[in-house]
């Protein structure tokens, strides 16, 4: 989210899809889906858009993802136009827009859910306290890591879609290891679950230990229901649970040693270097 990457449900049209190839023409070949939605944003590369979709029946619920454009160029696009398109997925977890049409300009100050100056805690608020459960099922709180820089995110572990949570965790990795190679030392990286049932403080710890994930200051957190709601409201996370998946938006904030928040970047394509920048 700027303006987040948001989920929610609707209603849409399935197109007629095309039998899946594979080989070179693969993607060529590939089942294509009539897309209405809004856009959100660009990505923070602003090499594709963010963009909230209806659901596409017996394919894909209601969700806010990042996509790549074919044939046309992310700067053409402003926050609030309702556009339709046909999306197609480019390689696996990727998608892709073509034909992209719009339906309407774009909308100053349309309220957008968990979008907007009232919608979360801005840049310069105090971060909230909270007490949740890290991967070794120790009890966790902002407070602990008082005197440190805390990047903070939302992820959950079943999230299939590759250029969502598992692009964000991919990032925050990249971020881990580069400011060791920097010799930042005071940093705590958090990525709490926004689908707390599923993720137990076991499932957190073999999600961190498949990936790398050095727990020295990565800590991945869960915690009750409530408590993970509360979080993602001050934080202005949108998280709607949909059979096994969730329809969420993202955003990773960057909190000062006094508990300030001092950036925010919406969406899972951030550069890693847009914080190094501000760590050192």
């Amino acid at each position: 989210m700027t303006a987040p990457a948001l989920c929610f449900g609707l209603s849409l049209l399935l197109a007629a899809t095309v039998p899946a190839a594979e080989g070179p023409n693969a993607q060529a070949a590939a089942p294509r889906y009539e897309l209405r939605g809004e856009v959100i944003a660009l990505t923070p590369d602003g090499n594709g858009l963010i963009v909230h979709h209806e659901e596409i029946p017996g394919y894909m619920p209601a969700m806010t993802m990042e996509f790549r454009l074919q044939g046309a160029k992310p700067a053409d696009f402003r926050e609030g136009q309702k556009i339709r398109a046909r999306m197609y997925e480019s390689a696996p977890g990727e998608f892709k827009l073509e034909d992209i049409r719009t339906e309407s300009s774009a909308t100053a100050g349309t309220p957008k859910p968990g979008i907007g100056h009232d919608a979360f805690l801005e840049r310069g608020a105090r971060a909230p306290e909270f007490q949740l459960l890290n991967q070794f099922g120790e009890t966790v709180g902002l407070e602990r890591f008082h005197g440190k820089r805390v990047v903070l995110n939302f992820i959950f572990t079943r999230c299939p879609v590759a250029t969502m949570c598992p692009a964000a965790t991919a990032r925050m990795i990249s971020l881990q290891r580069q400011a060791a190679a920097r010799a930042i030392r005071d940093l705590q990286l958090l990525s709490v679950s926004l689908d707390p049932v599923y993720d137990t403080p076991e499932v957190l710890r073999q999600y961190a230990e498949t990936r790398g994930v050095d727990p020295v200051n990565f800590q991945f957190l869960t915690g009750s229901a409530g408590a993970v709601r509360r979080l993602l409201a001050q934080f202005g996370v949108i998280a709607e649970p949909s059979e096994n998946l969730w329809k969420h938006t993202l955003a990773t904030v960057l909190i000062d040693r006094d508990g300030r928040i001092t950036e925010r970047v919406e969406g899972a394509s951030w550069d890693p270097e847009i914080f190094l920048r501000l760590l050192q």
